[in-house]
């Protein structure tokens, strides 16, 4: 089994739009790092309308939860 796991790939996809906490209006060409335990796992820039999307392909099976 941990064969197969290793071996597996996934396609990671996020996407929203960037708001500010204080006014939930959007943050326009805001850049954002993602990290793991100090491992910059993902850079994430917004557009002038506050849009994001990030795509990749990881090599491993996890879960990613982001909270507003």
């Amino acid at each position: 089994m941990d064969k197969l796991l290793k071996n597996m790939s996934e396609i990671m996809r996020i996407y929203g739009t960037f708001r500010d906490s204080k006014n939930r209006e959007p943050v326009k060409q805001a850049n954002i790092k993602l990290s793991i335990e100090g491992t910059e796992i993902a850079s994430v820039s917004s557009d002038e309308q506050g849009r994001y999307e990030y795509t990749t392909e990881e090599e491993y099976i996890g879960t990613c939860r982001i909270e507003p």
